[in-house]
């Protein structure tokens, strides 16, 4: 992949041609998040989360640059992290993922598995994992074939966060061709949370 492209998709968020964008948390618990074609700098999806002690599996809605609602993402029962369920926008489960830090290298690792659907259509499993405790690089795997990147830009430390305009963190996403983009949004910002609780 060597230059950004917008979107192009071929059907509903599966990617017709590789492309890049970039997902900046403004805060720490994703009040406001928002995803952007990495050329053009425009909104592709937004990100929209309760307040604090209002929702106890803390739900967040992915929607379009229309504002409609495109998947949501909470957490398993009363999980504080690293447990997760996305539905789409009829509520209905369509993945779930759990995290771990591996005891050796103390990468994060989240495995995520992809509901089959009706007919012939199977389910698959996603490895997302960081190369080191760092979590700089986060590689997105579907039966060991990268499908997407994703790199840690911005990490500011939580005391510096009252200052205007500074983001919580901000990441960048490079994702292949026939690639579901709003499932890789949905899974980085379940990356994101693991950074923004353990700083890891």
């Amino acid at each position: 992949m060597t230059t950004p492209t917008s979107p192009s998709f071929k059907e509903g968020y599966v990617l017709a041609t590789d492309c890049e964008i970039s997902m900046r948390c403004h805060d720490r618990h994703f009040r406001d998040t928002v995803f952007l074609d990495a050329s053009s700098e425009s909104t592709i999806f937004a990100l929209d989360c309760p307040g604090l002690f209002t929702s106890w599996s803390m739900r967040k809605t992915i929607r379009d640059a229309a504002g409609l609602q495109v998947l949501q993402i909470r957490h398993v029962s009363t999980s504080i992290v690293e447990n997760w369920i996305v539905e789409d926008a009829l509520g209905k489960r369509i993945c779930t993922a759990k995290g771990s830090k591996e005891a050796k290298s103390g990468a994060t690792v989240i495995e995520a598995r992809v509901e089959g659907g009706e007919g012939e259509i199977e389910g698959f499993g996603i490895e997302i994992r960081s190369g080191d405790h760092a979590g700089t690089e986060t590689v997105f795997r579907v039966d060991g074939v990268v499908v997407a990147e994703m790199l840690l830009v911005t990490n500011n430390d939580l005391s510096l966060l009252g200052r205007r305009g500074l983001d919580r963190s901000g990441w960048k996403l490079k994702v292949k061709a026939g690639t579901d983009l709003a499932l890789v949004a949905a899974l980085a910002v379940c990356r994101a949370e693991v950074l923004h609780a353990w700083r890891r």
